[in-house]
C-alpha cells in the first residue's frame, strides 16, 4: 500500500487496511440470475469470458485480483460441468468452503492449520472424609 503526504500539513496519510479476512467473490448466485437470460452453457460462457477479458482489459483484475480469480472459476465450472445447474453446485460448494477453494488445493497451498490437542482440566476431586 502506498502512502501519500499531506502537503499543507506533512501529515502521513496511510490508507485504511481492512480488519476482515477476504472472502472470496460469490459467482454461484451471479451466474444463476444470468442462467435465466443465457439458458445454455455456451451462451452463459460467453457472457463470464468476456466479463474477464472486459476486467482484464480495464485493469480491473490487477485492482480486485479476487474478481477476476471468482471469474475463472466460474469459467472453468461451466467448462467442466455437464450442465449449467451442476456449474452452480460446484461454485455453491466452493465458496461454502471457508477457504473458498478446493480443499485439497487448499492443503497444497501450505494452509491448513494445525491442530494441537487440548490437555484435559485436572479432575475436581472432592477430598475424602
Amino acid at each position: 500500500m502506498s502512502e501519500t503526504t499531506n502537503a499543507r500539513t506533512g501529515a502521513t496519510i496511510v490508507p485504511l487496511r481492512s480488519r476482515e479476512p477476504e472472502q472470496p467473490v460469490a459467482m454461484a448466485r451471479t451466474v444463476e440470475l444470468y442462467s435465466k437470460s443465457f439458458p445454455s452453457r455456451h451462451r452463459l460462457l460467453m457472457l463470464i469470458e468476456t466479463w474477464l477479458f472486459v476486467a482484464e482489459r480495464d485493469g480491473v483484475s490487477e485492482r480486485q485480483p479476487r474478481y477476476a480469480q471468482a471469474l475463472k472459476r466460474a469459467i472453468h465450472a461451466l467448462e467442466t460441468s455437464s450442465s449449467v445447474a451442476d456449474a452452480i453446485a460446484r461454485l455453491r460448494a466452493q465458496e461454502a468452503a471457508p477457504w473458498g477453494q478446493n480443499p485439497h488445493e487448499h492443503a497444497r497451498a501450505g494452509h491448513v492449520a494445525r491442530v494441537e490437542p487440548r490437555p484435559h482440566p485436572p479432575e475436581h476431586r472432592q477430598p475424602e472424609p
